[in-house]
């Protein structure tokens, strides 16, 4: 729980060929939260993210009670289509009124393609100690 009593549902590091990955998610309800969230969560993880390459790959999506989408939107954090491949995660599991945001520390060995693997990992795994996915969960497969 942060200093301001949200939750920050997070991983245990993913580790791959020397790089780490942690996801991390919660509730957002509104897009006016949204900037005060990211700022909460960039003071409240200060420490661990200093070293970060990519300290904030963040999707959100909001819905409201009906499912009907209201907002939605990605940010890369300088890793090239890595804020669509989170969006991409939470359209597919439905999720609704979540932030996730994936942190990544490059560990100098080039992961390719595999890297979005790595983070779309983290993503879910936050998730799924939230609560916003289950294995109950039905996908959107077309």
């Amino acid at each position: 729980m942060s200093r301001l009593g949200r939750v920050w549902n997070a991983t245990a590091p993913l580790l791959e060929r020397k790089s780490k990955f942690i996801g991390w998610s919660t509730p957002l309800t509104e897009i006016s939260q949204l900037e005060p969230v990211l700022q909460e969560f960039t003071e409240c993880h200060q420490k661990v993210l200093s070293k970060a390459t990519h300290p904030k790959m963040y999707a959100w999506r909001l819905t409201d009670d009906a499912g009907k989408l209201l907002n939605q939107g990605s940010h890369d954090d300088g890793e090239s289509g890595a804020g669509n491949r989170l969006l991409g995660l939470l359209e597919l599991y439905k999720c609704r009124n979540v932030l996730v945001v994936v942190s990544r520390w490059y560990g100098g060995i080039p992961l390719g393609p595999s890297r979005f693997r790595c983070i779309s990992s983290a993503a879910q795994e936050s998730l799924k100690i939230g609560g916003f996915i289950t294995t109950k969960t039905k996908l959107n497969r077309k």
